[in-house]
């Protein structure tokens, strides 16, 4: 018998399961190496909410590929259960 443990861990795993309709169908519609660059780029591009609490825009089902400026989006906060204007920021300089 599998626990349920087991069964939470095995889906997670599959890095597909996580994506977004969105995500599968434009990544599928590119050549790979420039999914491959969405998914990189879009993981370091976070939404921060004025609380401190920050995530990427890959985790949150989308794509920010090629993007510029500090775009302002309405979200609900997971950390201060508010929703609010989150910052669209590029956390990670490196490029």
């Amino acid at each position: 018998m599998i626990s349920l443990e087991a069964c939470i861990q095995r889906r997670f795993q599959s890095a597909s399961w996580l994506m977004s309709a969105f995500q599968k169908l434009v990544t599928r519609l590119v050549p790979a190496s420039w999914a491959a660059s969405m998914e990189a780029e879009s993981r370091r591009w976070h939404a921060c909410c004025p609380c401190g609490h920050a995530r990427s825009i890959w985790d949150l089902g989308g794509i920010r590929w090629k993007g510029g400026g500090h775009p302002r989006t309405w979200l609900p906060c997971p950390a201060c259960g508010q929703r609010t204007w989150h910052t669209v920021r590029l956390l990670d300089a490196e490029k």
